[in-house]
């Protein structure tokens, strides 16, 4: 593989140990360590300034990588791409163990890493220098678990279209470049590959996995030719859609909508919830008890109606996604409240309000053209250890409530 010099040197056993060096340091100051490095260790400046940027993608890392971070390595945009570790391992367990997966688009390798632990890979992508990354993360994670066969290359989309058959690799994870005009888009006509080799990618396909931004707009013909539309959250953000194909599942009326919540640092699912969009949630004539505020995943997925039908919930007013109701709901894909006041959102009452309670550090929620929280926040003073609790920001059609409450945190029951 073709690459920049200075990378073929952080991968040579003189830049392994330069790094190592490097992190080994008691200073995180940057001009210490490029001085260090240039001065000491006698390292061409290009080559000191790719070990202090390694360095720091690295410290970056551990929020998505906790238990590789530091043996990776990384680029800024591949780092910020990249599916995190405990999303990756949970779709890599919907993928059929054993089976030959190719990972197109893989990147860093975050998912291709994740699909190796239990089945042959091939990652696939077109820049050398991403492919060379994928390649050495793959090795370094998996390294004797992996199957012999498991590998990256640095080919385009097309050219892997042309060198293998669908047979070849059965299962198949498809991660578009969501940047190919060197800005964020969640339009696909403007992703690379483009649909036209996407659905060439998915024919023949056993299962099939696109990763696509939230909120993405997923073309008509997927509608009815996909088995499931997946968003998935972990720590109560909506972290990407998933469109799983899978051979001889379609369903009459349209794939499948699936909100899937993890828990915050595990793989492990805490909740899901499957079913139809745009079910109808009726306004409550008078607030429930509670108050929820619903994961971000099903509000993507718009299944808050599926989940208010589920526990017979109301909106908490015409115009807003928050529900209410009599009972306390230990479910992950609710945050639940129990409800103390409700009242106009207007400064004053709600700073007189705060003091009758004793709030001066409110946590401070809100959905809809509401001040944000950074501004309601401002509205008190006093030390931030107390007696506290939670103040949602609601907007309805008729207009804005401050609702104070407090946070139910009692243990989710196993489902």
């Amino acid at each position: 593989m073709r690459f920049p010099d200075d990378w073929k040197w952080l991968f040579s056993p003189e830049g392994q140990e330069a790094l190592k060096l490097a992190e080994s340091l008691s200073t995180r100051d940057e001009l210490k360590i490029l001085t260090f490095l240039r001065e000491k260790f006698h390292l061409a400046p290009e080559y000191a300034a790719l070990v202090v940027q390694q360095m720091n993608l690295r410290e970056r890392a551990k929020a998505k990588f906790p238990e590789s971070a530091d043996r990776w390595f990384f680029t800024p945009v591949g780092l910020e791409q990249a599916t995190d570790a405990w999303v990756a391992a949970y779709k890599a367990s919907r993928f059929p163990k054993g089976v030959p997966a190719a990972d197109v688009c893989c990147g860093i390798g975050g998912d291709l890493a994740a699909l190796a632990l239990d089945r042959p890979v091939l990652g696939v992508d077109a820049d050398p220098l991403t492919a060379a990354i994928a390649e050495w993360n793959l090795q370094t994670t998996v390294g004797k678990n992996a199957s012999s066969e498991s590998r990256v290359q640095a080919i385009t989309a097309e050219d892997f279209l042309d060198q293998t058959r669908p047979e070849d690799f059965p299962s198949i994870h498809i991660d578009p470049d969501r940047r190919s005009e060197g800005v964020r888009t969640s339009q696909l006509f403007w992703f690379s590959p483009g649909l036209e080799v996407i659905e060439e990618l998915l024919e023949g396909r056993q299962t099939a996995a696109v990763k696509l931004a939230p909120g993405t707009q997923v073309p008509e013909t997927w509608l009815y030719r996909a088995d499931e539309l997946e968003w998935i959250s972990r720590g109560r953000e909506c972290r990407e859609l998933v469109v799983w194909f899978r051979e001889g599942v379609h369903h009459p009326d349209g794939a499948l909508r699936r909100a899937t919540v993890l828990k915050s640092h595990s793989s492990e699912v805490a909740g899901t919830i499957c079913g139809r969009a745009g079910v109808p949630v009726p306004a409550a004539g008078v607030p429930g008890q509670y108050i929820y505020d619903v994961d971000s995943s099903v509000l993507a997925a718009d299944l808050e109606g599926e989940l208010a039908r589920k526990y017979d919930l109301r909106r908490f007013g015409e115009g807003t996604v928050y529900l209410t109701g009599q009972e306390f709901i230990p479910d992950s894909e609710i945050s639940c409240f129990k409800i103390l006041k409700i009242l106009p959102l207007d400064k004053k009452i709600v700073i007189q309000e705060a003091r009758k309670l004793g709030w001066t550090n409110p946590e401070i929620k809100k959905r809809g053209k509401v001040p944000g929280p950074e501004i309601v926040r401002k509205w008190f003073r006093g030390p931030e250890k107390g007696e506290s609790g939670t103040i949602i920001l609601v907007q309805t059609t008729t207009r804005a409530w401050a609702v104070f409450c407090k946070r139910k945190v009692e243990e989710i029951r196993p489902k």
